[in-house]
Protein backbone atom coordinates (compact mmCIF):
# COMPACT_ATOMS: atom_id res chain seq x y z
CA UNK A 1 0.00 0.00 0.00
CA UNK A 2 1.27 3.11 -1.31
CA UNK A 3 1.63 6.44 1.16
CA UNK A 4 1.29 7.45 4.85
CA UNK A 5 -0.65 4.78 6.65
CA UNK A 6 -1.92 7.65 9.57
CA UNK A 7 -4.33 9.31 6.98
CA UNK A 8 -7.10 7.44 7.35
CA UNK A 9 -7.93 8.37 3.48
CA UNK A 10 -5.14 6.01 2.74
CA UNK A 11 -6.96 2.87 4.29
CA UNK A 12 -7.58 -0.11 2.09
CA UNK A 13 -9.49 -2.45 2.69
CA UNK A 14 -7.66 -6.13 2.54
CA UNK A 15 -10.72 -7.71 1.43
CA UNK A 16 -12.24 -5.53 -2.00
CA UNK A 17 -9.29 -3.71 -2.08
CA UNK A 18 -10.58 0.18 -2.27
CA UNK A 19 -10.33 2.62 -0.19
CA UNK A 20 -11.85 3.29 3.29
CA UNK A 21 -13.71 6.31 4.14
CA UNK A 22 -14.00 7.07 7.72
CA UNK A 23 -17.89 6.31 8.82
CA UNK A 24 -19.55 5.09 11.81
CA UNK A 25 -18.08 1.84 11.45
CA UNK A 26 -15.43 2.26 9.06
CA UNK A 27 -12.25 1.71 8.93
CA UNK A 28 -11.92 -1.40 10.99
CA UNK A 29 -8.53 -2.63 11.89
CA UNK A 30 -7.97 -6.31 12.24
CA UNK A 31 -5.10 -7.19 14.47
CA UNK A 32 -3.83 -10.85 12.79
CA UNK A 33 -1.56 -12.21 16.24
CA UNK A 34 0.10 -15.94 15.35
CA UNK A 35 1.57 -18.75 18.04
CA UNK A 36 -0.78 -16.56 20.44
CA UNK A 37 -0.65 -20.15 22.18
CA UNK A 38 3.14 -19.55 22.90
CA UNK A 39 5.13 -17.49 24.70
CA UNK A 40 5.00 -13.67 24.26
CA UNK A 41 8.59 -13.97 22.53
CA UNK A 42 6.91 -16.34 19.98
CA UNK A 43 4.04 -14.67 18.30
CA UNK A 44 3.79 -11.85 16.06
CA UNK A 45 1.41 -9.61 14.89
CA UNK A 46 0.25 -7.73 11.53
CA UNK A 47 -2.86 -5.53 10.85
CA UNK A 48 -5.12 -5.49 8.09
CA UNK A 49 -7.40 -2.82 7.51
CA UNK A 50 -11.41 -3.61 5.95
CA UNK A 51 -14.79 -2.11 5.98
CA UNK A 52 -17.31 -3.72 8.45
CA UNK A 53 -19.62 -5.13 6.10
CA UNK A 54 -16.43 -6.86 3.38
CA UNK A 55 -15.47 -8.34 7.13
CA UNK A 56 -19.15 -9.69 8.04
CA UNK A 57 -19.61 -10.86 4.14
CA UNK A 58 -16.41 -13.28 4.96
CA UNK A 59 -17.75 -14.68 8.41
CA UNK A 60 -19.14 -18.20 7.83
CA UNK A 61 -22.78 -17.85 8.65
CA UNK A 62 -22.14 -19.42 11.91
CA UNK A 63 -19.98 -17.01 12.63
CA UNK A 64 -21.89 -13.81 11.94
CA UNK A 65 -24.39 -15.08 14.96
CA UNK A 66 -21.51 -13.82 17.37
CA UNK A 67 -20.81 -10.40 15.30
CA UNK A 68 -22.06 -8.06 17.74
CA UNK A 69 -19.58 -4.69 17.33
CA UNK A 70 -22.35 -3.53 14.91
CA UNK A 71 -25.61 -3.98 17.08
CA UNK A 72 -22.57 -1.75 19.91
CA UNK A 73 -22.21 1.48 17.30
CA UNK A 74 -25.79 1.68 16.28
CA UNK A 75 -26.66 1.80 19.85
CA UNK A 76 -24.27 4.71 20.62
CA UNK A 77 -25.02 6.41 17.95
CA UNK A 78 -28.93 6.64 18.95
CA UNK A 79 -27.38 7.53 22.61
CA UNK A 80 -25.07 10.74 20.60
CA UNK A 81 -28.32 11.69 18.88
CA UNK A 82 -30.75 12.24 21.94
Amino acid sequence: MDGDLTNKSHYKCCFCNTIIQSSYSDPCAIDILINFDKSKKEQYNQVFYCHMNCFKRELSNEMQSYFYLESLVESKMSLDEE
